[in-house]
């Protein structure tokens, strides 16, 4: 794009140019924030601002904490006999809508077209 407005020799203000009077349409009337430099700029100080604020609110530390609750766990952090772990449980949760019989799943149904 800059080679061909170099070409037609037209700087980056005649760009904007139009034959609408002043009041209406001024390309050199814009803020000195409006151009991409500044904008940039101004963009890179806000981005720089919101890391050194995350910076500052960042923790030192990570507190753990068990997965399961207190009365679950043996006083080595292991969980009690008899109690499921947590792939267990869900995978129990899983099974109760299958039925028990073997021969129930994966058997085609015939369609009304199928004699």
């Amino acid at each position: 794009m800059q080679k061909l407005m170099d070409f037609a020799d037209i700087d980056e203000v005649a760009e904007y140019a139009t034959t609408l009077p002043k009041e209406f349409w001024d390309p050199a009337g814009f803020p000195e924030a409006g151009y991409k430099e500044k904008l940039a700029k101004n963009q890179k100080d806000i981005l720089k601002k919101m890391e050194e604020e995350k910076a500052k609110g960042q923790r030192t530390s990570l507190d753990f904490v068990p997965a399961t609750a207190p009365g679950e766990v043996s006083r080595n952090g292991t969980p009690k006999v008899g109690q499921k772990s947590a792939s267990e449980r869900v995978m129990a949760g899983l099974e109760k809508g299958r039925s028990a019989s073997p021969h129930v799943q994966g058997v085609k149904r015939k369609s009304r077209f199928e004699t």
